[in-house]
């Protein structure tokens, strides 16, 4: 079994607090523990990244983490990304343009 085999089986198995957020479940999201700040990653991807899992396990009594696909085209547009990988922390659910970019490296550091 070479690394790679060994990663994407770890990857599968690990236990993720990430929520699929399309458009019509996004409400809920929204207004899901309404004392928690909500983070969304907007991936081009089929599975959600394993540093995103362990980010939403690391914090999840702090964080409600989602998950939007490319395929959410009016979700994409809504929320004025362009590229992808994005990262977007929800700082006001009402207004959706004030929301904050992440602009660094990914990393879970």
């Amino acid at each position: 079994m070479d690394w790679n085999s060994l990663a994407n089986a770890a990857t599968k198995k690990m236990q993720s607090f990430v929520s699929i957020v399309t458009d019509s479940n996004h409400a809920d999201f929204i207004e899901r523990d309404p004392l928690k700040h909500k983070i969304l990653l907007f991936t081009d991807k089929k599975s959600t990244p394993a540093q995103f899992k362990a980010l939403s396990k690391k914090y999840l009594t702090k964080l409600v983490m989602g998950e939007i696909r490319n395929s959410e085209v009016d979700l994409v547009k809504r929320y004025g990304v362009t590229s992808f990988p994005a990262v977007v922390a929800l700082t006001d659910a009402e207004n959706l343009a004030n929301c904050e970019r992440y602009a660094g490296e990914l990393k879970v550091d």
